[in-house]
């Protein structure tokens, strides 16, 4: 039995879709579009959600975006910081 698909994003060549479903053993799962075929799968790790990976301008490459906390001197604010992990196809 298929889980539900909470969100789907294509690449932009069109070529590659990312498909999330929370449900899933492997939430995240990148297809080849145009051959109809799985091509990887990842696990869901705390605090991601739908818009965790994004892909590159030219959609060879997607990265994962993860929120970095920053230490800083006591008195000054704490910031957020998005980082990315880059991942091959």
């Amino acid at each position: 039995m298929e889980t539900k698909v909470d969100s789907v994003l294509f690449s932009p060549c069109e070529k590659y879709l990312l498909v999330y479903q929370p449900k899933s053993d492997l939430p995240y799962s990148i297809w080849n579009f145009m051959a109809n075929e799985k091509v990887r799968e990842f696990e869901q790790y705390a605090g991601e959600n739908a818009h965790t990976f994004k892909w590159s301008y030219d959609g060879k490459f997607i990265a994962k975006t993860s929120i970095k906390k920053i230490n800083v001197p006591e008195g000054e604010e704490a910031k957020e910081e998005e980082e990315e992990e880059p991942q091959p196809n």
